[in-house]
């Protein structure tokens, strides 16, 4: 009997994954260790790792779809072996938000109903599936550098087109150039025509964390704004001196984030009346401060976090933003 290979739970948080794309084809040879496909989770695009040897049966799912955990997604054994697929499971509703004390960990996604797709058969393509998948970040590239997105193959989920599509279609010459005036298939003309074509944009999982992420903030916790005018002056000319010292010596630039940073980091240190959190029926006093920094990705924000942010020196702070930042 067949092996069956599950959606693995790649994170505390994932509750489903988005097959990017197959790694190795049906009928291909496995062995323990091999990476067999890719995997988007909530926070990152990861390989699936199998521990069986054999053969890759049958696929169960196609590239693009998004599954629970524990569902089916492919079958590994030896040829000729029967391949008995279990029932799908859905994706388990998502639990109530927790109190504030328990965020230590990030809630999980919205619960999505896991599908299990099959291969699209080819049809003949009309005018309301043939609008083009491509991210915000790799349309603007396209627009920056004259390049029309329609002669790109992308190589995203669901054929959409990314930056690194973009780029190299750049390189290879073979997308086709726009007029020397500038204009893209979306600009707005002068006969009032529509600015872009109206459609659903389908989102990854990256980005629904993200929206999710931004409405608990926005809900769940109490906002008030307050704001003060400072002179930076000051500020500019340590940074100026401080580099050109640094510069000197071999060390890296301090930038105006890293004062930032620290400035924040020392305010809630000064005044630990300010570094808590509403917890619905009591507010919870923090000992200690964890600076999160936001970090544009292709796809979205991610925001890793600086533990320990009060103890540390500017240099310590900077080296340590240039680190998670490459990482992100």
């Amino acid at each position: 009997m067949a092996t069956i290979i599950e959606m693995p739970k790649l994170s505390d948080t994932m509750t489903a994954g988005t097959l990017i794309t197959w790694l190795k084809k049906e009928g291909d040879p496995v062995s323990s260790g091999d990476m067999i496909a890719e995997i988007e989770t909530d926070k990152a695009t990861m390989e699936l790792e199998v521990f069986e040897d054999g053969f890759l049966l049958k696929q169960l799912i196609a590239a693009g779809a998004q599954v629970a955990v524990g569902a089916p997604i492919a079958a590994i054994g030896e040829k000729g072996e029967k391949v008995e697929i279990p029932e799908a499971k859905a994706v388990a509703p998502a639990e109530k938000a927790p109190a504030k004390e328990d965020r230590e960990t990030e809630a999980p996604i919205a619960a999505q109903e896991a599908t299990i797709a099959t291969p699209p058969a080819a049809t003949t393509s009309t005018s309301s599936d043939s609008r083009i998948k491509i991210s915000p970040l790799a349309r603007k590239i396209a627009a920056e550098k004259g390049i029309n997105p329609e002669n790109i193959q992308g190589s995203g989920p669901n054929g959409r087109i990314l930056k690194s599509d973009v780029l190299a279609a750049q390189k290879t010459g073979g997308a086709a150039m726009q007029s020397a005036s500038g204009q893209t298939a979306v600009a707005t003309t002068l006969s009032g025509s529509p600015i872009a074509e109206e459609a659903s944009i389908p989102v990854s999982a990256m980005r629904s964390i993200i929206a999710t992420r931004l409405l608990e903030s926005k809900t769940t916790i109490p906002h008030f704004y307050l704001d003060i005018e400072v002179d930076a002056g000051p500020l500019i000319t340590l940074r100026t001196n401080l580099n050109q010292r640094l510069s000197k010596e071999g060390g890296t630039k301090i930038s105006i984030t890293d004062f930032i940073i620290k400035a924040a980091s020392e305010a809630l240190r000064r005044v630990p009346a300010v570094n808590t959190s509403w917890a619905g029926d009591h507010i919870k006093q923090h000992s200690a401060v964890h600076m999160a920094i936001a970090v544009a990705v292709e796809d979205g924000l991610v925001t890793p976090k600086i533990e320990n942010t009060h103890l540390k020196t500017l240099r310590q702070i900077s080296s340590k933003v240039r680190d998670i930042a490459g990482r992100a």
